[in-house]
């Protein structure tokens, strides 16, 4: 009973002061978000762009094997906006990734250097070969880099193989993978102390300005991080002693 009595007069007191409102605010706002806004697992689903630089005969090959290839592969007319002007493409929507193809290298070229989207030319050579060649922004790791280019060197089903045929122990057993909602909430909750401790320290500041306390530190050689640190620091000016208190002055001949 103690305890409870002794938590409801510390709550009064704290409701006092705008700080409790503002703090109920911000919770009420961050649970309304969560409920409401953030979805439970973000669409990880990628926009790739492709001009399939062939004939019509190589190009309805090549589409037919990835529709073989990803069986639930929906295909659909959609427009986009390319320089100004409204084009109409076929997007096809996998599990994991939208593609769409473009009509030519220009176009190509326009979505990689404006738009900074993820486009990819994929030729035919002279000896019925695939050749790959990606448009990127210059900021990609060296190790995607190097991806892209042993990507394409077998043929895909051997690189899946491969990484299944990889052993993978897990350091512990019955554990319960957390959801993306999960996972951003305590950022969230340290972003919302770290707020509330500028809020604190603005209040502080404009306390400080209403009774005068800036205008007296400016009048002083000490520096603002000083101030707003709230060290205790000493100084000499003109031969009389000069005590900064906590962002309070104390002058003494």
């Amino acid at each position: 009973m103690k305890v409870h009595s002794s938590f409801i007069k510390e709550l009064k007191i704290a409701s006092r002061g705008f700080y409790f409102y503002i703090e109920l605010v911000m919770a009420l706002i961050i649970v309304g978000l969560f409920l409401f806004a953030v979805p439970d697992n973000f669409n990880r689903q990628s926009t790739e762009y492709l001009y399939l630089d062939m004939s019509a005969q190589d190009k309805e090959s090549y589409l037919q094997s990835l529709k073989d290839t990803q069986p639930e592969v929906e295909e659909e007319s959609v427009k986009i906006k390319i320089n100004d002007e409204e084009k109409e493409i076929t997007q096809y929507t996998l599990q994991d990734k939208q593609i769409n193809l473009i009509d030519n290298r220009q176009q190509a070229e326009f979505l990689a250097d404006k738009e900074g989207e993820m486009v990819a030319i994929i030729q035919m050579t002279d000896k019925q070969e695939i050749s790959y060649e990606y448009l990127l922004q210059g900021y990609e790791s060296s190790r995607f880099r190097n991806l892209l280019k042993i990507l394409h060197v077998k043929p895909l089903k051997e690189l899946e193989e491969a990484v299944e045929r990889q052993e993978v122990r897990s350091l512990s057993n019955g554990f319960k993978e957390l959801s993306d909602k999960e996972n951003l909430l305590p950022s969230v909750l340290l972003f919302n102390g770290a707020l509330m401790g500028v809020f604190i320290i603005a209040a502080y500041v404009f306390l400080d300005r209403q009774e005068g306390v800036i205008k007296a530190l400016a009048l002083t050689p000490s520096p603002v991080w000083q101030y707003l640190s709230g060290e205790n620091r000493s100084c000499h000016v003109n031969d009389h002693y000069l005590q900064l208190d906590g962002g309070f002055t104390n002058y003494a001949v």
